[in-house]
């Protein structure tokens, strides 16, 4: 919400590096959480259909402002005739090659860090497919000796030289346990101070047999990873619903979705939900995976066998800190339309939003059009007008403007009644567009109605000519 609605750049800088901070220790834990489900035996990998030009689209974009930061080139090639579409499990696999290409720019001062995707073999009776991935980098290497401690979990290689690189040790050991569940395995070449190879080979199902082609995911990277810098997210009098138990994810929630100018309603719970529904129609909602008393999965069955025709066309999205694949075929299952993990991201929110809400006008506002004062304004309104699905409110408060766009507008009508002669209109506006620049209010108010009755007749006495 800071780096969304602050303009102060001390400010925005220790936000990111809350940010950052934040993200490096969700890693170290989901790294944590992986490791001890591997060691347990409750790692389990679920093949799906996935789109092989969208998934390194993907990796590019997580990685990407990585080696950017650090002045690296990133290279991405692909195997031209790859199927587009596969069978597998996606989520490992994207992980894996994040893990390394992140290793990749940690260990690597200057020079390239590159991904390389080739066909080995193909089984068309089979309808399968070996794909090669390597991952190089021209960074620090490592010595031979070292090679045989690479894999051991929470060690660190040669620490006089990573010991100011943050990571806990088992990105490698948990990639090379998930390829073994995949029957393959991770192999190492590497030349000290000179860079390290890190490849795998797996094989994969066929859903698409068409080619990948010429692709170049630097050209591909989607709305979502620069929707902070782009702009937000407007879908004026379309009203959501958030339900969630923890009133600090309500505000979160609350506080992103601020300018979007859409009616938030909020529940704590399933019943307070089942109650909302009830009540209103809303045009989607985010509903918690997981509360007390009554669960997501109970909520969204309640809703459908009691308000069926209610909830029948509301996308209703799941919300889960676990969105791991048994939990989103779960969800399906149970009637959840989607699911986004929490943390949210808000532009995956907003894309999230972009996919189900049905809006009439563009849905993006540039930020540099924006003004934090329309917010305090559409705060003030009455709920009863918020209420009328019908208005653009915002819409309506930028129409009013104030004396700067006055100015502007009586400037531009100074300059046409010039160039066709109406110079009584002419110097009205002159005159206008002065007190406005001044801050003349008072004059404003008193001279516009003229203004405008000199303008209306202008206009009534061209259109009979024009007749």
């Amino acid at each position: 919400m800071i780096r969304r609605e602050c303009n102060d750049e001390n400010i925005l800088s220790y936000a990111d590096n809350i940010n950052n901070a934040g993200i490096s220790l969700l890693g170290i834990i989901s790294d944590i959480l992986d490791f001890s489900k591997i060691e347990a035996g409750h790692m389990e990998l679920v093949e799906v259909g996935y789109s092989l030009p969208s998934m390194i689209a993907d990796i590019y974009n997580l990685i990407s402002f990585r080696a950017e930061a650090k002045g690296l080139e990133l290279k991405i090639r692909i195997d031209s005739t790859l199927p587009s579409g596969l069978i597998g499990d996606e989520l490992r696999i994207k992980q894996i090659i994040v893990n390394l290409l992140t290793n990749a720019v940690k260990y690597t001062e200057k020079g390239r860090v590159s991904l390389e995707i080739k066909g080995v073999s193909k089984d068309e009776d089979e309808g399968r497919i070996k794909i090669s991935f390597a991952v190089s980098d021209t960074g620090i290497g490592m010595r031979e000796e070292e090679m045989g401690k690479l894999f051991v979990p929470f060690d660190r290689l040669d620490v006089s030289r990573t010991k100011s690189i943050e990571g806990t040790g088992l990105g490698l050991s948990i990639s090379r346990q998930l390829l073994h569940m995949m029957d393959s395995d991770l192999m190492v070449e590497s030349k000290y101070d000179h860079g390290s190879t890190f490849s795998f080979v797996i094989s994969q199902g066929i859903s698409d047999i068409s080619e990948v082609g010429d692709f170049d995911p630097a050209e591909k990277i989607s709305h979502s990873a620069r929707a902070e810098e782009k702009g937000y997210f407007r879908a004026p009098g379309k009203r959501i619903l958030v339900v969630d138990d923890m009133p600090m994810n309500i505000q979160v929630l609350k506080g992103l979705l601020k300018r979007s100018q859409m009616i938030i309603d909020t529940a704590s719970g399933g019943e307070e939900c089942i109650e909302k529904v009830r009540e209103t129609d809303y045009d989607l909602i985010f509903l918690d995976y997981r509360m007390p008393v009554l669960d997501g999965i109970e909520t969204i069955r309640r809703l459908k066998e009691f308000y069926p025709q209610r909830i029948e066309h509301v996308p209703v999205i799941a919300l889960t800190a676990s969105a791991i694949a048994g939990d989103r075929e779960k969800l399906l299952e149970a009637g959840f339309t989607d699911y986004m993990s929490k943390p949210v991201i808000i532009s995956e929110m907003e894309d999230m939003m972009k996919k189900y809400i049905r809006i009439d006008e563009p849905a993006v506002q540039d930020d540099a059009g924006s003004d934090d004062g329309d917010d305090e304004q559409m705060t003030d309104l009455p709920r009863a007008v918020l209420d009328i699905a019908v208005l653009d409110h915002k819409r309506g408060i930028e129409y009013c403007g104030d004396a700067e766009d006055y100015s502007l507008l009586a400037h531009s009508l100074k300059s046409m009644s010039e160039s066709i002669g109406a110079k009584r209109l002419h110097d009205m506006a002159k005159a206008l567009e002065k007190a406005g620049r001044e801050g003349d209010l008072e004059t404003l108010k008193k001279d516009t109605p003229e203004f405008l009755t000199e303008y209306r007749g202008l206009g009534s006495a061209l259109k009979a000519a024009l007749e």
